[in-house]
């Protein structure tokens, strides 16, 4: 017989009905029951509702042409823009000393490419000479060991 096993007799004896708290009785939802809801005084708000116009602040502000600044316009006024014409034959130079400078960089790295391929096709040629180079080292070899056996 095991420590923790029970006879049937000890289980029958020790059978207890359980003990269950009667629940609270619920108060009457069309009327009190206990007087107790009528005590709450009944408060109106001090301040009024908000009236909200007809959807007038939920609407999709989308700009209109007028705010939007075209290329004659600056900062919003109407006046035309106008440079100087030292300044524009300023940026002309620059203009045209920058196109300079890249048709130069250009050239220089199409001479690149230029002398890229031609170290390439140099290297492989040394790669072709040498391959050949063994090739004839072991035709030798061959031909020296073959004739002293």
């Amino acid at each position: 017989m095991g420590l923790f096993s029970f006879s049937k007799k000890s289980s029958k004896e020790h059978k207890l009905e359980p003990m269950v708290p009667k629940l609270p009785d619920f108060p009457d939802p069309k009327g009190n029951s206990n007087g107790s809801a009528g005590n709450f005084p009944s408060y109106a708000p001090s301040f009024p509702a908000p009236s909200l116009d007809s959807g007038a602040s939920f609407r999709k502000k989308e700009p209109s042409l007028s705010s939007m600044s075209s290329s004659s316009q600056v900062n919003g006024s109407e006046k035309p823009l106008f440079v100087r014409i030292e300044h524009y034959k300023d940026a002309m130079k620059t203009i045209a000393r920058v196109k300079d400078e890249l048709s130069r960089t250009d050239e220089v790295l199409e001479k690149l490419n230029d002398i890229r391929e031609a170290e390439a096709k140099e290297l492989n040629a040394w790669h072709d000479e040498v391959r050949r180079l063994k090739d004839r080292l072991l035709e030798i070899d061959k031909k020296l060991f073959e004739s002293e056996t």
